[in-house]
């Protein structure tokens, strides 16, 4: 994956950016390997705790950030009752 700044994946999904837009992002993981340099997603808000443990453990000293958006569509093919045969 080319290195992207989170400032620009923020602007892509329209979210609104805490944190660093200058964090550079070189690839994507899950939560449980979240690590420098890598971007994570939670779709539900019973991720979030996990997510925030995460962000703000006060033992890793990082630039961070956080895109918060309800506004990314889905493709049609996960939308229910759509793209299911």
């Amino acid at each position: 994956m080319k290195e992207i700044i989170l400032g620009e994946i923020a602007g892509y999904l329209r979210g609104e950016l805490l944190g660093d837009p200058e964090v550079k992002i070189y690839g994507i993981c899950g939560l449980e390997e979240a690590r420098e340099g890598y971007i994570s997603f939670v779709a539900s808000p019973r991720f979030l705790p996990q997510a925030e443990k995460i962000l703000f453990d006060p033992e890793r000293e990082r630039p961070w950030g956080f895109i918060k958006t309800s506004n990314v569509p889905r493709p049609a093919s996960t939308e229910k009752g759509r793209g299911s045969k």
